[in-house]
C-alpha cells in the first residue's frame, strides 16, 4: 500500500516544477561531525515512497551517508508555499541504477566523466559537455534510494499554518498521519 502523504508529494511536486527536474536539500552530516547541505534531483519517487537520486560515489555526499546513513531532505515549493521534510535512511540502488542513466540527459551523464568532486582544479582538464546514452556508466556512477521514516508537510497558505506528520516506526509498521503545531 502506498504511503498516505506520497500522493500529496507527488501532485505538489507537479504543480511547482511541472516537467522540470525536482529539486531538494540534502542534509547530513559528515565524518567530522559538520552539518552538510546540497542540492539534489529527486530523479524518481517509487511507489513505496522512495526517493532516487544519482551521485558520483566520489563526492563527499557519499562518504557522508556512508558514516551516517542517516539524513534529512527537504523540498521547498515556492509558488505554493509549502514544504516537505523528509527524515530517512538510505541504501544504494545497485539493480536500478543502470535502468536511469539513459534517462539522464547528455550533459548529466558526461558530468560522470569529470574528474572527481572536490579535487584541485586543473586547467588543462578537459570537460566534457555531453556523453550519448550508448556509453555504458562509468564504476563510480551509482544510485542512492533514500527511504523515508518520518515526513512533514507544512503548508503556508493556511493562518494558522498547516503541519502534518507522518511516521512509520518500523518497516513492517502502516504510516501514522496527525497534526501537529507549525
Amino acid at each position: 500500500m502506498a504511503p498516505p502523504w506520497l500522493p500529496i508529494l507527488r501532485d505538489s511536486l507537479k504543480q511547482q516544477f511541472g516537467t522540470k527536474p525536482a529539486i531538494m536539500t540534502l542534509a547530513s552530516v559528515d565524518v567530522q561531525g559538520a552539518p552538510q547541505a546540497r542540492s539534489v534531483v529527486c530523479r524518481r519517487i517509487t511507489d513505496d515512497g522512495e526517493l532516487w537520486v544519482v551521485s558520483d560515489a566520489r563526492s563527499g555526499k557519499q562518504s557522508d551517508l556512508n558514516a551516517n546513513p542517516n539524513s534529512s531532505l527537504l523540498f521547498w515549493l515556492p509558488d505554493l508555499r509549502r514544504q516537505f521534510r523528509i527524515c530517512s535512511t538510505h541504501v544504494l540502488g545497485i539493480d536500478e541504477a543502470e535502468e536511469l542513466w539513459p534517462t539522464l540527459s547528455d550533459a548529466t551523464r558526461a558530468m560522470f566523466t569529470w574528474p572527481a568532486p572536490g579535487d584541485t582544479f586543473d586547467d588543462s582538464t578537459v570537460f566534457p559537455a555531453e556523453l550519448p546514452a550508448s556509453e555504458p556508466p562509468p564504476e563510480f556512477y551509482e544510485l542512492i534510494v533514500f527511504i523515508p521514516l518520518t515526513v512533514e508537510m507544512l503548508d503556508l497558505t493556511a493562518h494558522p499554518h498547516r503541519r502534518i506528520r507522518w511516521e512509520k516506526p518500523n518497516p513492517d509498521a502502516n504510516w501514522a498521519e496527525r497534526r501537529v503545531n507549525p
